[in-house]
C-alpha cells in the first residue's frame, strides 16, 4: 500500500540521515584530534624557542663570567694554578657550564 511504501521511504531517509550523522561526527572527532595535536605541536615550539633563548644567555653570561675570570687573574699577577686537586675542581666547573673552551688543560688556565 501507499503508506507502507511511504513508511519504508521515511525509514530509509532516517537510516541515511543517521549514517551521515555518524559520519560527521567521526569528521569532527578526527578534526578535534588534529588540532589538539597542532596545538601541542605549537607550545612545544614555542617551549624549545624560549629554552634556546635562556640557553643563548646561560651561555652568554658563561662567557662573561669566564672573562671576568681571566681579567681577575691577570689583574692579581697570579701564576697559572698548579696541577693539584683544586685544579680539577676547576676543571669540572668550567666543564659543567661549558666553559672548556676557554680553559687550556695543558697549561691549567683560562685563555
Amino acid at each position: 500500500s501507499g503508506a507502507e511504501s511511504a513508511l519504508a521511504q521515511a525509514q530509509g531517509r532516517g537510516e541515511a540521515q543517521r549514517e551521515e550523522l555518524l559520519g560527521l561526527r567521526e569528521r569532527v572527532a578526527a578534526l578535534e584530534g588534529e588540532r589538539a595535536q597542532l596545538m601541542l605541536e605549537a607550545a612545544s615550539e614555542d617551549e624549545i624557542a624560549r629554552l634556546k633563548t635562556a640557553l643563548e644567555a646561560a651561555e652568554k653570561r658563561t662567557r662573561e663570567l669566564s672573562w671576568q675570570v681571566r681579567i681577575l687573574h691577570e689583574a692579581k699577577g697570579d701564576e697559572a694554578p698548579k696541577a693539584d686537586a683544586g685544579s680539577n675542581k676547576i676543571v669540572s666547573m668550567l666543564d659543567m657550564f661549558g666553559c672548556a673552551i676557554n680553559f687550556d688543560r695543558k697549561e691549567r688556565r683560562l685563555t
